[in-house]
C-alpha cells in the first residue's frame, strides 16, 4: 500500500528553522519517501488575515495549519494528520502492538509540543517551560525502555512510525531553541535523533533548509 494521488502540504513558513506543528508531518513525508507539493504562507500574511480566510472558508475549521492535500481530500490536525498518511502508506493499522508503541509515544509527545509552544509567549512562559523540559526527556526516554527502540525508529523495532516524525520534529524544535544538554544526557532519545536525522531524505532536507 502507498498513497499514489498528489500530496500537497500548505503550512507557514516559520524562521530560524523551525519545525512546528507541521514540520512533523512533513518530517513524515520525507522519510516514508511520499512526493510532495509545499505551499508555504508567509507568517505576517497569516496573522495579517490568511488565517481568517482559512478559517472562514471551512478549508481549515480551527483556523491551523497545516491542512494537507491528498488528491481531494484534505487533512487537518497534524497528529491525526500523520497517523492517517501513515496508515495510507502502510505503515500503521497492521501490527497492534507496534500501533500501541507508536500511539503511547504520540500521546506523550501532545502534551510536550503544547509546552514549548506556550513558551514562545513570553519570560514567564519560558521560564516556565525551561523548568518543566526534563520531566518531558525522561518521561519519553523511559517510553523508548520499555517499547524498545532500535535503529532508525522510536517505537516499533526499526520500522518507521508516524511518532518518529512527531517525537523527531519537537526534539529538533526543542534543541534549536533550549540547547543540546538535555538530549545528550538521554542516550535513547539522543540515538533515535541521530538516527532519525541521519535518514537520506531527512538529512537532505535539513541540509536545504539551511542553505
Amino acid at each position: 500500500m502507498a498513497i499514489v494521488d498528489p500530496v500537497t502540504f500548505k503550512y507557514l513558513a516559520l524562521p530560524n528553522g523551525l519545525a512546528g506543528r507541521g514540520g512533523a508531518v512533513r518530517f513524515f513525508l520525507l522519510a516514508a519517501r511520499v512526493p510532495y507539493k509545499e505551499d508555504l504562507v508567509d507568517f505576517a500574511e497569516w496573522r495579517a488575515g490568511v488565517k481568517q480566510e482559512v478559517k472562514d472558508s471551512g478549508e481549515s475549521p480551527l483556523g491551523v495549519l497545516p491542512v494537507i492535500t491528498v488528491g481531494s481530500k484534505r487533512l487537518i490536525q497534524h497528529v491525526a494528520t500523520t497517523r492517517y498518511l501513515a496508515k495510507a502508506q502502510g505503515l500503521y493499522g497492521k501490527d497492534i502492538d507496534a500501533d500501541l508503541a507508536a500511539d503511547g509515544v504520540a500521546d506523550e509527545y501532545v502534551p510536550w509540543r503544547e509546552a514549548w509552544v506556550a513558551s514562545l509567549g513570553g519570560d514567564d512562559a519560558k521560564a516556565t517551560y525551561a523548568s518543566a523540559r526534563p520531566k518531558y526527556y525522561a518521561g519519553l526516554e523511559a517510553l523508548l525502555g520499555y517499547y524498545g527502540s532500535t535503529g532508525a525508529s522510536a517505537t516499533a523495532g526499526g520500522a518507521l512510525t508516524y511518532a518518529d516524525a512527531l517525537l523527531f520534529s519537537q526534539i529538533w524544535d526543542d534543541t534549536t531553541t533550549q540547547g543540546l544538554d538535555l538530549l545528550q544526557s538521554h542516550q535513547r532519545l539522543l540515538a533515535f535523533f541521530t538516527a532519525f536525522k541521519a535518514l537520506p531524505a531527512i538529512s537532505e532536507y535539513l541540509g536545504a533548509s539551511k542553505a
